[in-house]
């Protein structure tokens, strides 16, 4: 995942529905949606990437410092996939991009009208963590 993308390999095809729905306890997917499609935009009009790349990201089991197994996959300069995992159902998911000279970098899924996950800014840091619930 290191370095700049090239001609933005990776960038996600959008779906027409959105598996990740937003509720008062926050963000939730089924597990029979999954895998479920993360992309890095540029802005908040869910534009892919050209400027900044994922270096890394990482699922947690929530609350805690335990990484979830074979997590993400399908991993890319600008999209990573979630898949189900029987073992938790909720989820910390970090991502930390590396960017040319910019204020901000998006997280959503990969369809149309999907819910922004999290910001990056990446004048404070290169990093950013959802909360994601598997039902």
């Amino acid at each position: 995942m290191a370095g700049a993308p090239q001609n933005n390999p990776g960038a996600a095809a959008l779906s027409a529905t959105c598996k990740i729905k937003v509720t008062a306890s926050g963000f939730q997917v089924k597990a029979s949606d999954m895998p479920v499609t993360i992309q890095l935009c540029e802005d908040l009009q869910r534009h892919p990437a050209t400027s900044s790349w994922l270096t890394d990201a990482k699922v947690y089991f929530h609350a805690t410092t335990t990484l979830a197994p074979n997590q993400p996959t399908n991993t890319t300069n600008t999209t990573y996939d979630l898949e189900a995992n029987p073992q938790n159902k909720k989820f910390d998911v970090w991502t930390e991009v590396g960017h040319k000279p910019q204020a901000r970098c998006y997280i959503y899924e990969a369809c149309t009208g999907s819910p922004l996950l999290c910001a990056i800014d990446t004048s404070v840091g290169p990093t950013c963590v959802f909360t994601i619930e598997v039902l």
